[in-house]
């Protein structure tokens, strides 16, 4: 069972949605959390990793595709998570510090296919509470904010504190949200920053073996392009502005710019997939263009000049490529 701690942050998809909040502290003793002040510091925020709900050809097409797994990326398909109900078929194309979550559609956490979701993160201690107070200010004080803990198998350890301004019973078409790992989590499992490939095992904790994995091409994801209505439109621009992004037009997209990322958004009457595209970076350039397609709905390009961009949608609906 693989379990890289780029991707263990996706499990929040639930306890998001149904557990913990500023009101709920979650399974650390003596933490609080606390009530939103006035901030006007602007926090680094990077992009974590981001989730799209694929149709089960799609899904299972990149999943057997042996260049994916040969040279593409490092694969994930499981990992600890706090709700034993959270347990779900998925699979993680792992990059150096960013990773793309692919979820089945029908499955318990985002059973609607096109569903997406972008996880951002904070490398500063303390920046959570900056997004926390810049989204009171910004959407009101109904604003998620609680704690997550790590279950080793042995036992459990603070892992991170989470932020989001969804308060809804069901996913909606577009989750975001942002994790600060806590300090304990980062020593326990080896982790350095700007490195997420430590691999973890419940007998690795918690001092987990130094171990070189193969280099595959995928280095990062550095753009995403999303399909937004207005209404889910005004709220990520509202949030990106409390991230600190700066917004500009572009090409009929609006840009936000953010450290080592941009999201991109076009908004669209009825848009069945959230996610439109990525642009990823590679670890080498290819010696020809590569083109590989995976079931009706999914496209990766890779180009001579390192880069890889994944299309996603049906074809009517490519529109908006970064």
């Amino acid at each position: 069972m693989c379990r890289h701690l780029a991707i263990i942050v996706v499990s929040l998809v639930l306890p998001l949605l149904t557990g913990c909040s500023s009101t709920k502290t979650c399974a650390i003793p003596g933490v609080q959390t606390r009530p939103s002040t006035q901030n006007s510091a602007t926090p680094s925020v990077h992009l974590n990793h981001v989730y799209l709900t694929l149709d089960a050809e799609t899904f299972a097409a990149i999943n057997e595709s042996s260049f994916m797994r040969d040279r593409f990326c490092l694969f994930g398909h499981s990992i600890p998570e706090p709700s034993a109900s959270n347990a779900v078929p998925t699979t993680y194309l792992i990059g150096q510090n960013t990773c793309l979550e692919l979820l089945a559609a029908a499955n318990t956490r985002a059973e609607t296919e096109g569903n997406a979701g972008v996880c951002f993160s904070t490398r500063q201690a303390g920046d959570i509470d900056i997004v926390y107070d810049n989204l009171c200010t910004a959407l009101g004080p109904d604003i998620q904010n609680g704690y997550v803990t790590f279950n080793t198998g042995a036992r459990r350890i603070p892992w991170l504190r989470y932020v989001s301004s969804h308060r809804v019973k069901q996913t909606p078409p577009l989750l975001t949200w942002v994790v600060e790992y806590d300090a304990k989590f980062h020593k326990a499992v080896g982790f350095s920053s700007g490195r997420h490939l430590a691999k973890l095992r419940q007998t690795d904790l918690p001092t987990p073996p130094q171990k070189q994995y193969p280099q595959k091409l995928l280095r990062n994801i550095e753009s995403v392009t999303l399909a937004v209505t207005q209404p889910e439109f005004n709220h990520l621009s509202t949030e990106l502005a409390a991230f600190g992004y700066v917004r500009k037009e572009q090409k009929g997209l609006t840009v936000f710019s953010g450290p080592g990322v941009e999201i991109r958004a076009a908004v669209a009457p009825d848009p069945q997939y959230r996610i439109r595209s990525l642009q990823c970076s590679l670890t080498s350039k290819p010696k020809t263009p590569i083109q590989k397609t995976f079931g009706d709905k999914a496209t990766l390009t890779l180009t001579e000049d390192a880069v890889a961009i994944w299309t996603f949608g049906p074809p009517q609906e490519h529109y908006a490529r970064n």
